[in-house]
């Protein structure tokens, strides 16, 4: 797996992650190409900061971005569970952002898992196919 895929893994993992922590009021449910919109966008920052950054502290910003990114918009409304594992994947990764290259990301039920995967195509922040398309391949 080529490093940018690894980082857009890790980056969507995080980016799901971060809607499961915070005390706010949680967000109305997205529509699955919104959720994806915003989950693909911070994985490609994610990547972005892998390829560029020099040292961890380098990467760490677009962990926190994605995580709060993805507290503001609600997961669609079969994909909760799936949201706050990955928010606790993601807070995790505020302290270590390289982890996300290290440890697989939570995946959804795999009915969720399928139908996100078969829409990232129709949303443009999708470039690249993130971890819920990869997790298909296998």
């Amino acid at each position: 797996m080529s490093a940018r895929r690894l980082a857009l893994s890790a980056a969507a993992a995080l980016a799901l992650a971060a809607t499961a922590c915070g005390g706010a009021e949680t967000p109305a449910p997205a529509t699955d190409e919104a959720y994806l919109a915003v989950l693909c966008a911070g994985l490609e920052r994610y990547a972005e900061a892998v390829e560029t950054a020099t040292d961890a502290d380098g990467i760490a910003p677009a962990v926190s971005a994605l995580l709060e990114a993805l507290r503001a918009v609600g997961p669609p409304l079969d994909a909760d569970a799936f949201h706050e594992d990955f928010l606790a994947y993601l807070e995790a990764a505020v302290g270590d952002p390289t982890r996300p290259l290290a440890v697989a990301p939570p995946l959804p039920a795999e009915g969720v898992r399928a139908r996100l995967a078969g829409r990232e195509r129709a949303v443009p922040e999708c470039r690249e196919p993130t971890f819920l398309s990869r997790a298909g391949e296998r």
